[in-house]
């Protein structure tokens, strides 16, 4: 794995930004001009940390950035820094004081990287929002446990967060699934149908239509003499209503998500919310009265470009998946008061973003909207692609996957991967419980470090105060220090993975210090030792909170 390395390192032992605006207001001194470059701070191996100013002010002083670097460092004063030094090429390397990183680590302790950045920003996150027509898949398992940790990171910075489900309960997709139940239907009672609306397979579909086949056979022993083919596809489709299909898949749905450990704020209807209350229709009427549309071959068409007008209303009169999506936006933003709204949608829907954000434009809605997109998942086993067909259903559920895993395992292996990335899980690795599960190794070093606290409170050994910090020490101090910039940076670009390189990187360093540094049985230190691992303990116990993960006080 690599580690998360550069970006802005917000350096808090100096206050807020102390050292960033220290450079910018230095760079403006040295050089008489408004100059407000961006300060990008990362760790370095000749020093705490390593910035590429003196790049950036090269071409506007139209000098070498190691004359540039050499400037800023004779000219750079500040207590917590004992040294600055410019290397290579134009770098700049800086070292901290000891007090400044003892201060760091006092700042450790329960909740350690909350903060008030997103406060007064009202965000929503919508995520999974998979059809109600059949179970939850490996694609909505990355799509809802990436969701829910982003979630988790932007409430840990401030934001007022809400967690959405959209179910699509109306539209073409319903009425899909009534045919696909009654073409079950109507093959096991012997009538010949379009195959065509075998549309939705797999055991779970022929499951729901057992209850309807054997209602229909104990009402109508003829049937065959009595019965057509139309009047079969009526009575599939009233049995459908009577036995609550769609509800039954729905609370399938629920069972799964509550499975997954992630707990939704809102569940929006589709039907209940937009169509019921007419909002499709009130958003089209909106469009078409501020000139947005145009009407041709009988159908209603958003105007976003010379070929990219979309249709919003078929000329059957039913609207759009994009019409329902504005409709739907619009409830999010203007009745709903959201500032932000995060939607995690397949790769497959990447053709939507830009009708939708045109549409809205249009609407005159005010907000930020951010689409994610996240690519496929294969699930491997024994080092080859592994497909279940529960009856050519082709795919395979995220109950499946739990039953084979906890979902504390699945949660980290989903977040993994950067979302633009296809994803191979692999399975045997999730099941391993050993240092090569990333997952057990990090949870690893938690459960070592509570260890240690109980051998020590069983030996009569307190916790001290830290008064010096040399070699691994200093490091996982340096380690830890980052998680709240971590959290204040993937807020801004959403990118939940750099949390698993971060977990991994920490649980590395702290392994080292247990392996190299004697702490129980050394005669001296002891008390200062146990205070480390005791911040390591409240910074392990913040980290697995943002991810939604319990903390194992054993393995």
């Amino acid at each position: 794995m690599c580690a998360f390395r550069a970006g802005i390192v917000i350096i808090r032992g100096m206050k807020p930004d102390e050292l960033q605006k220290l450079l910018q207001g230095l760079a403006k001194s040295l050089y008489q001009q408004d100059i407000t470059p961006t300060v990008s701070l990362a760790e370095s191996e000749h020093g705490d940390y390593s910035s590429n100013l003196a790049f950036e002010l090269a071409r506007s002083q139209k000098k070498p950035p190691i004359e540039i670097a050499g400037e800023i460092a004779g000219n750079l004063k500040h207590p917590a820094i004992v040294g600055v030094a410019a290397a290579g090429a134009g770098y700049l390397n800086f070292t901290f004081d000891q007090a400044h990183w003892l201060g760091q680590l006092s700042a450790i302790k329960p909740g350690y990287g909350r903060s008030k950045l997103g406060q007064g920003q009202k965000v929503q996150v919508e995520f999974i929002s998979a059809n109600p027509t059949g179970p939850l898949t490996l694609g909505n398992g990355r799509g809802g446990f990436s969701g829910d940790v982003l979630a988790n990171v932007l409430a840990w910075t401030g934001h007022e967060v809400s967690r959405e489900y959209y179910i699509n309960d109306a539209g073409n997709q319903i009425e899909a699934l009534k045919n696909s139940i009654y073409f079950q239907v109507a093959t096991k009672l012997g009538f010949e149908t379009d195959p065509a609306l075998d549309l939705y397979k797999g055991e779970y579909i022929e499951e729901l239509a057992r209850p309807i086949i054997a209602e229909i056979k104990r009402e109508h022993p003829n049937l065959k003499q009595k019965l057509s083919s139309k009047q079969i596809k009526e009575l599939s489709d009233q049995k459908f209503s009577e036995h609550q299909i769609l509800n039954q898949l729905i609370e399938k749905i629920k069972a799964s998500v509550k499975q997954m450990g992630i707990e939704f704020d809102v569940w929006f209807s589709e039907q209940t919310e937009l169509h019921d209350k007419e909002l499709v229709e009130q958003i089209a009427s909106k469009l078409v009265k501020s000139g947005q549309t145009i009407e041709k071959d009988a159908s209603l068409w958003l105007k976003v470009g010379d070929e990219s007008d979309r249709v919003i209303r078929k000329s059957d009169g039913s609207y759009t998946y994009l019409a329902g999506d504005l409709a739907y936006h619009y409830n999010k933003f203007v009745e709903r008061g959201f500032t932000k709204v995060i939607n995690f949608w397949g790769a497959d829907h990447a053709g939507q973003v830009e009708a939708l954000a045109t549409g809205l434009e249009k609407l005159g809605v005010k907000g930020e909207l951010e689409i994610v997109l996240f690519q496929l998942v294969r699930l491997i086993k024994d080092g080859k692609e592994y497909k279940v067909s529960k009856r050519a259903g082709n795919f395979i559920s995220i109950d499946e996957l739990l039953k084979e895993i906890p979902a504390d395992v699945a949660r980290f292996f989903f977040i993994q991967r950067a979302y633009n990335t296809h994803m191979d899980f692999d399975l045997d690795l999730a099941r391993e419980q050993s240092n090569k599960n990333p997952f057990f190794y990090i949870m690893y070093a938690y459960v070592r470090a509570s260890s240690i606290m109980r051998k020590a409170k069983q030996q009569g050994v307190s916790a001290t105060r830290v008064r010096e910090l040399v070699g691994v020490e200093k490091s996982l101090v340096k380690q830890m220090t980052q998680f709240p910039g971590l959290l204040e940076q993937i807020s801004a670009d959403l990118a939940v993975h750099r949390l698993s390189y971060y977990g991994h990187d920490l649980a590395k360093l702290f392994h080292e210090f247990y392996e190299t540094v004697p702490i129980l049985a050394a005669k001296t230190n002891q008390g200062q030792r146990l205070a480390l691992v005791q911040h390591f303990i409240w910074m392990m116990e913040s980290y697995f909170d943002v991810l939604g993960i319990k903390p194992r006080a054993k393995m």
